[in-house]
């Protein structure tokens, strides 16, 4: 609290340190005083999640160092018996190892320790501490100094939202925040601060917010293209925090952003800024919470994922081929790789049910699992496996399985077999998909070869006539090279292999447990 009355005693830049210091110690008590404020930092964490790890994801110095990197686990996890039952549990312990090439979980959000000394401290000093507050808001502050504001603004309202209402300071915060949303250094992060200030004060029923409402949606229009705004070049992103804001609002006042949205076509808007990561994700959010956009928002989006994965308008399954082409003239700019992935992302991802997406699967199935980028491959992968249907399982699942045992790429080989769950059982255990999982057993990566295996001797009690003679044939050749090989590292993964097999097909293993123990 001194820090702040230093502003007529010390020098100018000795004032703007000992107040900036004091902020920050004011936002790190938060942090660690605030329960209502920590759901939103893990809310806010979980929009931006999926865009950090598509930033690491894509360095090869990070995909190198997932594959068979022990020294990297900063927390050595407990290392489970051998002879996982499931896919699921085998896939989770290469995770766990850093034995899986795919993208780790180990870098979650984790939020700070709670203190009640700490908020107890601060709710007996919050008319001060909201009073010194609001008294930075009116003076002229360096950059730094405005940026921790907007960073603990949000935070001081969560720890009493009541009392930060009855006080009036939201009035007063938001005309500060509608400020800095004029102002392009301070825009982004003004933007997340007022989003997750509406979340703070929802159980407050406060009508001050509904009041600006319409002078923050102005703000939001302003800075998305116009609809008619239709350039030969593409135009430059947004920033966007506004999409993160427009989500955060959707689920505070869900009637009046329907309102808005439906007299300024406001969604129209957010489509013609192209696809992106955070549209995306406050598309989803969107939907989440205002059901009656949820038709619109899906049109809209099917028609930049037709434009952008079989360039093509976009048409309902049903319409006359005479009708499929009178839609808006397609920009013939070539799309990067980027952009395909987070095509096959969304289209894997976001919610479009009822409606059919068989041609995109098709598509996909015939287009992109054969892209010349690992990347789209993988991502091609993905989508595939969560978006098949019966009509064309037996089709794309043979793509698949071809893609698993073909592609040059052991990351892309690994990710076809690790997708294959439960639910393709019935058309994996037909014999020419049974033939395409058991050449999978030669794989040069051993843990491409344990999920084969895994597969098989799951599929092994829906066609046993077919899959048990084979898996003879491999216990066998796994006994031999326990028992006469002299590499300790073919032991070791033959005794791995052994230990799937005593899982998955108990019935098999039962007459050789003599030849086993000894």
């Amino acid at each position: 609290m001194k820090g702040f009355d230093e502003r007529d005693k010390a020098a100018q830049r000795e004032k703007e340190d000992k107040i900036q210091a004091s902020l920050l110690i004011l936002n790190e008590l938060l942090r660690c005083s605030n329960d209502s404020g920590d759901v939103i930092g893990r809310e806010l964490e979980h929009k931006y999640n999926q865009i950090i790890e598509n930033q690491s994801n894509h360095r090869s110095s990070q995909l190198s160092k997932l594959f068979r990197s022990h020294t990297n686990i900063q927390t050595q996890p407990t290392v489970p018996s051998y002879g996982l039952r499931d896919l699921n549990s085998v896939v989770k312990y290469h995770k766990e190892m850093g034995l899986a090439p795919i993208p780790s979980s180990q870098h979650k959000y984790r939020p700070p320790k709670l203190s009640q000394t700490c908020r107890q401290l601060l709710l007996d000093n919050f008319d001060d501490l909201c009073a010194q507050v609001m008294l930075q808001l009116h003076c002229k502050n360096t950059p730094n100094i405005n940026h921790v504001i907007l960073t603990v603004i949000p935070s001081l309202a969560a720890l009493n939202p009541d009392k930060f209402a009855a006080r009036k300071y939201i009035k007063e915060t938001i005309v500060y925040l509608l400020n800095n949303l004029r102002l392009s250094p301070a825009r982004s992060l003004a933007f997340i601060s007022l989003g997750l200030l509406a979340i703070a004060i929802k159980p407050v029923k406060n009508d001050i917010l509904k009041q600006h409402l319409p002078q923050i949606m102005q703000t939001i229009r302003q800075t998305l293209p116009l609809k008619e705004h239709q350039p030969k070049k593409r135009l430059p992103q947004p920033d966007p925090t506004v999409f993160t804001c427009l989500a955060l609002l959707s689920q505070v006042a869900a009637d009046s952003i329907v309102k808005e949205v439906r007299e300024h076509s406001l969604l129209d808007s957010m489509f013609a800024t192209g696809l992106s990561e955070p549209l995306a994700a406050a598309l989803h959010e969107i939907c989440k919470y205002i059901p009656s956009l949820k038709q619109d928002i899906q049109n809209g989006l099917l028609k930049m994922l037709s434009h952008i994965l079989m360039k093509k308008a976009y048409t309902l399954p049903g319409v006359p081929k005479h009708l499929q082409f009178s839609a808006m003239s397609l920009s013939c700019e070539p799309v990067d790789v980027q952009t395909t992935i987070l095509a096959l992302k969304v289209l894997g991802q976001f919610d479009f049910e009822p409606r059919s997406l068989m041609q995109f699967v098709r598509h996909c199935a015939d287009t992109y699992l054969t892209d010349e980028s690992r990347e789209v491959r993988l991502e091609a992968v993905h989508t595939c496996c969560q978006l098949l249907t019966p009509a064309l399982m037996k089709d794309v699942l043979s793509k698949l399985l071809i893609v698993g045992i073909t592609d040059a790429d052991m990351y892309v080989r690994y990710s076809v077999l690790s997708s294959l769950d439960e639910r393709f059982d019935m058309h994996l255990a037909q014999a020419e998909n049974l033939n395409a999982l058991f050449i999978c057993l030669n794989d040069e990566v051993f843990e491409i070869r344990e999920l084969g295996l895994c597969t098989i001797g799951r599929l092994s009690s829906l066609n046993p006539a077919y899959v048990m003679p084979s898996l003879r044939k491999v216990l066998l050749q796994l006994l031999t090279e326990l028992e006469y090989s002299g590499i300790c590292r073919s032991k070791e993964q033959s005794a791995k292999m052994l230990g799937h097999l005593l899982a998955t097909t108990p019935r098999l293993i039962r007459p050789y447990t003599e030849p086993i123990l000894k």
